[in-house]
């Protein structure tokens, strides 16, 4: 049998559908999401309809809401390599983290412990 590559299905989703349809994802009226976010109901079916543009503040709200990142309201239909340089960032921020803690767990403890040097005695010679 020949070889083939599947097609691609593109679909353009407005910045008013990707709310949509995320709120309905999360089984959530415009009541519900107006009670959360305290953004009118009315304001939300605009948004929706795109007779409103959504703006940065109530994408935030209503993100946070939704629990989802902004960029998922704002850019519906933004393409993400596969290792996105947030999730670089992310990955990069975690490794500092571990390391850190590793740091930590090594270092000397007590009152003479500055730095990862060990603790010395009056004389100046280091304690066993």
């Amino acid at each position: 049998m020949r070889e083939f590559r599947p097609a691609k299905r593109r679909v353009e989703v407005s910045v008013g559908e990707s709310v949509r349809i995320v709120r309905e994802l999360q089984e959530l009226t415009q009541s519900q999401l107006a009670e959360l976010t305290g953004i009118p109901q009315t304001t939300i079916s605009a948004i929706e309809n795109g007779r409103v543009n959504l703006g940065v503040e109530r994408a935030k709200v209503l993100a946070r809401a939704l629990k989802c990142h902004p960029a998922v309201l704002v850019f519906p239909g933004w393409e993400v390599a596969s290792e996105s340089a947030a999730l670089q960032g992310v990955r990069g921020a975690t490794r500092r983290l571990r390391r850190s803690a590793q740091k930590q767990k090594k270092a000397p403890s007590g009152e003479g412990a500055i730095r990862g040097r060990p603790e010395k005695s009056l004389d100046g010679r280091s304690r066993p």
